[in-house]
């Protein structure tokens, strides 16, 4: 237990490290840099089941992506770092704040009302009953990537890409991951 917990300890504060030197690269424009690790951080984060950390490397990979212009994904990490936030009780920091206004003008931003922040009830049934969010998983695994990878490309944790993919299975009447693509379609 105790060798779990330091392991844990020591994850985090590398999470930590790695977002530090993503904001220098960063600052220094070395934007790919900046992406990879701040991506490199948020996993490590999530392995150490760190909040904090995880929110400072979502702020910090959602800034490199805007720098690189790719605002679509950066406005996703930015959207799941604004929910991380909310669950966590904290404001946005002074340098965040301006590019969260930014991003929720961007349509990679995901609207948390359960239907994507499409208005009226979807089906209870089929590929137009699925969620925005459901929806990008569900393609996603489509594709053949595998839970880890998706949690990855989405800015989430796997727990939220397994809940959205027990969901996916029920509205499309499947039971595998390999019938999901054929059900999308259908």
């Amino acid at each position: 237990m105790v060798n779990t917990m330091v392991a844990s300890t020591e994850a985090a504060a590398h999470a930590r490290a790695l977002v530090r030197l993503s904001r220098e690269a960063l600052a220094a424009r070395l934007l790919r840099r900046a992406v990879d690790l701040g991506q490199q951080a948020l996993l490590e984060a999530r392995a150490a089941q760190d909040p904090a950390a995880e929110l400072a490397a979502l702020d910090a990979v959602g800034a490199a992506l805007w720098s690189r212009g790719e605002t679509h994904e950066a406005a996703r990490a930015l959207s799941a770092a604004d929910e991380l936030r909310r669950r966590l009780g904290r404001t946005p920091s002074a340098d965040v704040a301006p590019l969260l206004d930014l991003a929720r003008t961007s349509p990679g931003w995901v609207a948390r009302d359960g239907h994507g922040g499409l208005p009226g009830s979807p089906p209870e049934r089929g590929p137009a009953s699925l969620t925005r969010s459901e929806l990008e998983v569900a393609r996603l695994v489509a594709q053949g990537l595998t839970n880890a990878q998706v949690a990855t490309r989405l800015f989430v944790s796997v727990n939220t890409v397994k809940a959205h993919l027990r969901r996916v299975f029920t509205k499309l009447g499947v039971h595998q991951r390999s019938a999901v693509a054929a059900a999308l379609e259908g």
